[in-house]
């Protein structure tokens, strides 16, 4: 995903260095427009997926943090052991 984002924004950087006149034509501003809306919707992706890709690793953390502050009952006389 992010190779494709870096891709997107050398193509921009090659049409920006391109010859004024160019610049001014119709395919280029139409080459610009798309460019430009699919490195924004590249990065909406990738933002999308590095949220889902962090609130599943939260649920994860939580999840060991829950076991690890368990108390676990050791012995038969009850005696209680709290996990660092």
């Amino acid at each position: 995903m992010f190779a494709y984002i870096a891709e997107l924004e050398r193509e921009l950087a090659e049409l920006d260095k391109a010859d004024r006149a160019y610049q001014t034509t119709m395919a280029a501003t139409e080459i610009l427009d798309e460019l430009t809306i699919q490195k924004a919707l590249a990065e909406s992706d990738a933002g999308r997926s590095a949220r889902t890709r962090l609130e599943t690793l939260a649920h994860g953390v939580g999840k060991l943090v829950a076991v690890a502050t368990t108390k676990l009952p050791v012995g038969g006389d009850g005696l209680v052991v709290t996990c660092p």
